[in-house]
């Protein structure tokens, strides 16, 4: 089974950051806490995939995603991971319309913050 990792903010600083990867009875009596926790702060779990710096993603987070255009180059945007049945995804806006794409779209993905905190700069 894979590891299941959460992580939860308070708006300005990482207030939760643990790994699950025993059994679903351990899982089950972890609801209680989630509950709890999920009262006070935005739950969110890691996808099992890693940005071009090793670093893990998330729900919830804000990343650069650069694809091919066609042309030699990479084109980068700017969007947000979330989760729609049944994938895990980018969420861009482009000409003030939404639009939903899963991680097979992207050469390159990078994590320049999320949802609850603040951006990091770009180099």
């Amino acid at each position: 089974m894979r590891e299941l990792k959460f992580r939860a903010w308070d708006g300005t600083k990482l207030v939760y950051d643990n790994v699950y990867n025993d059994t679903w009875s351990k899982m089950y009596n972890l609801g209680e806490f989630f509950r709890e926790l999920e009262d006070k702060y935005p739950i969110m779990q890691c996808i099992g995939l890693k940005d071009k710096n090793d670093t893990e993603i998330y729900e919830g987070d804000i990343l650069y995603t650069h694809r091919n255009n066609g042309l030699g180059g990479l084109t980068t945007k700017i969007g947000k991971v979330e989760y729609r049945a049944p994938v895990y995804g980018v969420t861009q806006i482009f000409n003030e319309e939404e639009y939903f794409m899963d991680f097979n779209n992207y050469e390159e993905l990078e994590v320049v913050g999320n949802i609850y905190e603040q951006l990091k700069e770009r180099d």
